[in-house]
């Protein structure tokens, strides 16, 4: 899947072994220490293999040129794998935001939400004042709140969004 933006030709690929150090890279901008993703759920997407609780893990970048510019994937969770798919680690580099390079990412992950055959996408998140973007736009994209829940260890609240598929 190709797609220009801006006058520029943006690439949609598989996260691989190619691109993992700089998707690594890019989670950390987005996602500093600690909230930081681990590695090893992206290698467990390459290696396919499971992680803690999810597994099925898929993951795509975006690329403008050569360079990482934007990471999305889905996965699945044990306690509701036969009827949802989650949004797993899902980043635009600050530069291109606002320049819809984030409605390619939420439009591939939809699409590939679908073709699991799931009836649900779920994704978690926060109250956090980091993320109040974010939410916006899953409301936007039809996401509907499901689940509040305070975690102590966060700070905030746990919120979880679901759009049926």
């Amino acid at each position: 899947m190709a797609a220009v933006l801006e006058g520029t030709e943006l690439r949609i690929e598989p996260l691989s072994s190619e691109n993992l150090k700089q998707a690594i890279e890019l989670l950390s901008i987005v996602f500093p220490p600690p909230d930081d993703p681990t590695t090893e759920e992206l290698l467990a997407c390459l290696n396919h293999e499971g992680f803690s609780v999810f597994f099925d893990l898929e993951y795509w970048v975006i690329l403008d040129d050569d360079d990482v510019i934007g990471i999305t994937g889905i996965q699945s969770d044990i306690s509701d794998y036969k009827e949802a798919v989650w949004i797993g680690w899902t980043a635009i580099h600050p530069k291109y935001r606002g320049k819809k390079a984030g409605r390619l990412l939420y439009d591939l992950t939809i699409a590939k939400a679908k073709e699991t055959g799931k009836r649900y996408l779920r994704v978690y998140t926060s109250d956090y004042p980091d993320e109040i973007v974010a939410n916006k736009i899953y409301v936007k994209r039809g996401f509907k709140l499901i689940k509040v829940e305070y975690r102590p260890d966060w700070e905030c609240n746990k919120l979880i969004y679901q759009l049926e598929l």
